[in-house]
């Protein structure tokens, strides 16, 4: 969603995150170099997103990594930015001014 990226896109950056992994993203690739657990919440998510549950060795794996409350926030963090993307797509709302780069 233009708006979230252009907003946390510049804040991933300023955490730390290196330009290869913010790109992959944007490319929507997966990152090369994650961590044990960034690669897990990668995979729990895209899986979450594009077949709208998670199989059970990757669920398994989070709530062995996070917890159940892990799981259950990471759960909710996804359904609240799926929400917003949604609302702001239909609104046709503008993305703020930013130093990332346009999604493709």
């Amino acid at each position: 969603q233009p708006v979230e990226w252009a907003i946390h896109a510049p804040i991933a950056r300023d955490y730390g995150i290196g330009e290869a992994v913010i790109a992959a993203i944007a490319a929507r690739q997966r990152p090369d170099g994650l961590l044990a657990d960034e690669a897990l919440v990668y995979d729990f998510c895209m899986q979450l997103h594009r077949q709208q549950r998670v199989d059970d060795a990757t669920y398994a794996a989070a709530l062995a990594a996070f917890g159940e409350q892990g799981v259950v926030d990471l759960m909710g963090i996804n359904g609240y930015y799926t929400l917003l993307a949604m609302v702001m797509n239909v609104a046709q709302t503008a993305a703020p001014p930013s130093d990332a780069p346009p999604l493709p």
